[in-house]
């Protein structure tokens, strides 16, 4: 079962973690804290209801974070941190990643603390998100997790690897008639591509990724018209090189 992102999901969130957790996985919150903020709190919850992990943000309490895990309705002793990386109403990224001994969390690319396991991690079954934030994405990605989504494969163009970043790929030439189509898998950005045939009514581009937490603005351009998002930073236009064929650019 393909595994995909959870976009602009309401607060409370209750979701289940497909696959359960296992060692390097990685749960991935991407988000904006509320102005009014007072606390909120992410959760992972094993399958009989006790609390594997939870992180608590409180800024009502002289702005520490507590992390601590509950066992048949008893919470353990606190954990605390002192050294708030959330503030009011700015984004962030948050990173749970599944150590052997511990949940490792990244707070913007930072590395903010370890909670060591007090229960067995592979019993987490559900993640659980409370209190005064919003939220855009959650993710998982690390070792063994469900394969990522990827549309209908017809002739597919995969990039291969250098140095072990993704290298652009070359670009298949296929033979389109009806509704084929092809699919680019793992592309690298900057991006760009021809795309073959006439850009026709009820022909589509799907495009599947995750947007990085520095992003600040996107740009997309077709013919005169432009559409301007000022969260992100990159650029998506459909360009015009000769008649009856577009050019595609993603950076």
């Amino acid at each position: 079962m393909a595994l995909q992102p959870i976009l602009n999901p309401s607060v409370p969130f209750t979701g289940p973690i497909f696959g359960g957790l296992t060692e390097g996985k990685m749960i991935v919150i991407q988000g904006q804290v509320r102005v009014s903020v007072k606390r909120f709190s992410v959760n992972l919850v094993c399958g009989n209801g006790n609390v594997a992990f939870h992180f608590n943000p409180r800024f009502d309490e002289g702005r520490v974070v507590v992390c601590n895990t509950q066992q048949h309705g008893r919470w353990g002793a606190e954990e605390r941190a002192y050294n708030m990386p959330f503030q009011p109403n700015i984004y962030f990224e948050m990173i749970i990643n599944v150590k052997s001994h511990c949940y490792q969390v990244s707070v913007n690319g930072n590395h903010f603390l370890e909670y060591r396991h007090r229960l067995p991690f592979h019993e987490v079954q559900t993640l659980q998100i409370n209190g005064d934030v919003s939220l855009n994405c959650i993710s998982f990605a690390g070792t063994n997790p469900p394969p990522p989504y990827t549309p209908p494969a017809y002739n597919v163009v995969t990039a291969t690897t250098v140095g072990g970043m993704f290298a652009q790929p070359n670009f298949v030439q296929p033979s389109f008639s009806g509704n084929s189509g092809i699919t680019l898998s793992n592309p690298a950005v900057p991006f760009h591509i021809a795309i073959p045939g006439n850009f026709t009514q009820f022909r589509k581009i799907t495009i599947v990724g995750n947007v990085p937490f520095h992003a600040n603005r996107c740009v997309s351009r077709g013919g005169n018209i432009m559409h301007q998002l000022p969260t992100f930073n990159y650029q998506m236009k459909l360009k015009p090189i000769r008649k009856h064929r577009i050019y595609l650019c993603i950076s």
